[in-house]
């Protein structure tokens, strides 16, 4: 009996040992690569030298797998404690409860650039810790565009070297494409959440844009890797790209950045979508205090510098751009500016469901296809992936049938059995 009783009292601190969470261990999640991953490595170390005894498991996770993976391993408790990504997929990961509130004093709140605040808020809850801002900037060549001209068709008419485009871009797509939409007054969803690639303003934007490939300013659906060899080799005087573009190009040729041009047929800047790269705790993150304590480290003033002078991002905290090593970068400050003239991404599931049919309105329209016709296909394909689900029927006849039929099966088993 005292065995039993000895036996029992070790298997109940076996079961409570391995249900209370891990305070000394936190996971982090993250898809970086290069000189971010060597920020990020930079400064969780730091955080390390300031926590003795505590492990940070840092997980680099494929970008292609990364969301399906967090879906997968956060509510079976695989996941981790804190994961960075970026604030355009909040609205779904609140849905499936894979993200928790986060609290910030109003001085945390103010350090960070309001509309990266705004990113992550959701319901009036703040959901994540911003740590950098990503737009689509105009990186201009210095050999062949000393001056940038002031509008866009200034710079479609330049006369430039033969085979030389002006502009490079991944014009099908509607991520690059929302820039030039938003210099006609339009977007790709609506305040509401209903389709806003429709209408006039959408038909103008893609009837310009179907003018700029006619006149070969542009060239015809170019992949990434062509509009970045493009601008190498000096066939493309100017291309629009992000943050991302210019780790690649590195200092190969002599560049600068500045924010997109004025349409000069609007008269209004090409305003493309900018989305938020922020710290986000998982509900088992949350129930450790030391996993809020390194989301809210990561956005600090240090690790901010850190994560523009080393990661080459451009930071979210305010104070981190008046450090003489974040200005002296000026690419980086091209892209600061760029951040003012751009529009927040919806976080909501809607948008993600936008891309695809814009993709395909796009591309039709540059094919030579009816911009009109290809918008009301588009919202249609928009319609049929948002529409919801038919309720469910009920089982009460299902189920009425399946019992007559089992009685009569019964009587017939009984009349046989009589016989």
């Amino acid at each position: 009996m005292r065995l039993l009783r000895w036996l029992l009292l070790f298997a109940a601190i076996f079961v409570l040992d391995c249900a209370a969470p891990n305070e000394r261990k936190i996971t982090v999640w993250h898809a970086y690569r290069g000189d971010e991953r060597a920020a990020l490595e930079k400064i969780v170390a730091k955080f390390g030298e300031g926590h003795p005894g505590v492990t940070i498991a840092l997980l680099a996770v494929p970008s292609e797998a990364y969301a399906s993976k967090l879906e997968s391993g956060i509510p079976h408790g695989h996941g981790p404690d804190v994961f960075i990504d970026t604030h355009t997929r909040l609205g779904s990961f609140a849905e499936q409860d894979l993200v928790a509130p986060i609290a910030m004093t109003p001085e945390e709140r103010d350090a960070i650039d309001p509309i990266a605040i705004e990113s992550v808020t959701l319901n009036g809850a703040l959901y994540g810790v911003p740590l950098n801002e990503k737009t689509l900037a105009l990186l201009v060549r210095d050999d062949l565009l000393p001056e940038t001209p002031r509008t866009l068709e200034e710079l479609m008419n330049r006369p430039f070297p033969a085979g030389t485009y002006p502009v490079a871009y991944e014009a099908q797509l509607a991520f690059f494409h929302s820039a030039l939409l938003g210099a006609f007054g339009g977007s790709l969803l609506s305040p509401d959440g209903s389709y806003g690639f429709s209408g006039p303003d959408a038909e103008s934007s893609l009837a310009f844009l179907r003018g700029m490939q006619v006149a070969r300013a542009i060239p015809e659906e170019p992949s990434g890797a062509l509009v970045k060899q493009l601008f190498l080799e000096g066939k493309a005087a100017t291309v629009i790209g992000g943050p991302w573009l210019t780790s690649e190009l590195g200092d190969r040729v002599a560049y600068r950045v500045e924010p997109l041009p004025i349409v000069g047929q609007t008269n209004k800047r090409m305003r493309p979508l900018l989305s938020v790269e922020a710290a986000f705790v998982t509900p088992m993150g949350s129930e450790n205090p030391l996993a809020v304590e390194l989301a809210k480290f990561l956005a600090s003033r240090d690790s901010a510098i850190d994560l523009a002078t080393v990661g080459k991002q451009v930071v979210a905290r305010k104070d981190a751009w008046t450090d003489p090593r974040v200005t002296a970068d000026l690419r980086l400050r091209g892209f600061h500016d760029a951040v003012a003239t751009s529009a927040l991404t919806p976080s909501s599931a809607r948008m993600q469901a936008a891309w695809e049919p814009s993709d395909q309105a796009i591309l039709k329209a540059l094919r030579g296809g009816d911009p009109h016709a290809a918008l009301l296909d588009a919202a249609a394909r928009f319609a049929d992936s948002t529409k919801r689900p038919p309720p469910p029927s009920s089982p009460t006849p299902a189920l009425l049938v399946l019992g007559l039929l089992m009685l009569a099966l019964a009587w017939a088993a009984v009349r046989q059995t009589r016989s």
